[in-house]
């Protein structure tokens, strides 16, 4: 009876345990002028985008940005929080900017950002004051937009999650056949 208990509270914390976790992803993008802007931001994939953005670095032909990274999304007549990262450069809406323009803060001197056609015509854009640089592009194209997991994940290597409600099954299993062999 002990066993069944365990196996239930084992197989209970196991489908309650998160099933996905944030992986980081790097990005880049190649104006027709030659600047790259690149970096890398924390996510959860989900289809053909990455939610949840955090933790994300902006870089100008490989030169950091100063300040931190906020990120942003244009509604067509205002900046709104939870950015859309996408594979596709033509679903993307995002600004990464080292100033809190959502929550009001004006004082910034470096962006990039991508935005689709539903808001602002399948643009992409980089300036920054400090580094001098800038670069625009009018119409993206996928060919200069890149959008990959930092490092492969690992095939078929369960999460924890899975690993203990895949430990209270054979567990509950086990407490089964012991129940069996004992009649």
């Amino acid at each position: 009876m002990k066993i069944s208990i365990i196996a239930a509270i084992a197989l209970a914390l196991g489908l309650s345990a998160a099933s996905t976790q944030a992986i980081t992803f790097s990005y880049s993008y190649s104006f027709g002028s030659g600047l790259v802007m690149s970096g890398s931001l924390d996510g959860d994939q989900n289809g053909n985008f990455v939610e949840n953005v955090s933790n994300v670095s902006v870089f100008f032909n490989g030169i950091s940005i100063p300040g931190s990274v906020y990120t942003a999304r244009f509604t067509g007549s205002s900046w709104v929080s939870d950015p859309i990262v996408s594979f596709d450069v033509n679903q993307n809406n995002f600004l990464f900017i080292n100033g809190d323009i959502v929550g009001g803060t004006q004082g910034f001197d470096s962006y990039f950002y991508i935005l689709n056609d539903s808001v602002y015509n399948n643009s992409a854009a980089g300036f920054s004051a400090p580094l001098n640089a800038s670069g625009g592009d009018f119409s993206t194209q996928q060919s200069r937009w890149s959008l990959a997991p930092a490092r492969p994940a690992a095939a078929n290597v369960p999460d924890g999650g899975t690993t203990l409600g895949l430990l209270g099954l054979a567990m509950t299993a086990v407490a089964g056949i012991r129940r069996k062999l004992r009649l």
